[in-house]
C-alpha cells in the first residue's frame, strides 16, 4: 500500500480519500495529500521567527522573553524591539602563525 494512504498520526492502512482530504477511521485525523508532500520537503536553512518565515540581515524583531546577555549579567526583557538584527554566523576559524616567546641568543 502507497505510504500517502496510511495515516501520519497513527499510521494506519486504513485510511481514505474524502473530497480533498484523506480521513483516518482509526483516529480521525484528516490531512491532504498536498500538506503531506510539503511537510517532506526540506526546508531551507536559516533563522526563522516565531510563524517560520525567514529572518535576514537587517530585520526588527520583538523579544517574546527574557534573554541573558553572554558574556554580560545583563538581560534583555521581553517585548524589546531589536533593529538591525543580525543572524548568528558560526564562528570562523583563524589560524595564527606561532610565535616564540624565547628570544634567540
Amino acid at each position: 500500500m502507497d505510504d500517502a494512504m496510511k495515516c501520519p498520526k497513527c499510521n494506519s492502512e486504513h485510511a481514505y480519500r474524502d473530497g480533498t482530504l484523506w480521513v483516518c477511521p482509526e483516529c480521525a485525523h484528516e490531512w491532504s495529500s498536498a500538506a503531506g508532500a510539503a511537510a517532506e520537503a526540506p526546508l531551507e536553512a536559516g533563522v526563522r521567527d516565531a510563524h517560520g518565515n525567514p529572518l535576514s540581515d537587517g530585520d526588527a524583531v520583538i523579544v517574546i522573553k527574557d534573554l541573558k546577555v553572554k558574556g554580560s549579567s545583563s538581560v534583555v526583557k521581553g517585548g524589546t524591539k531589536v533593529r538591525k538584527s543580525a543572524s548568528p554566523r558560526p564562528p570562523t576559524a583563524t589560524t595564527s602563525p606561532a610565535r616564540s616567546t624565547a628570544s634567540a641568543r
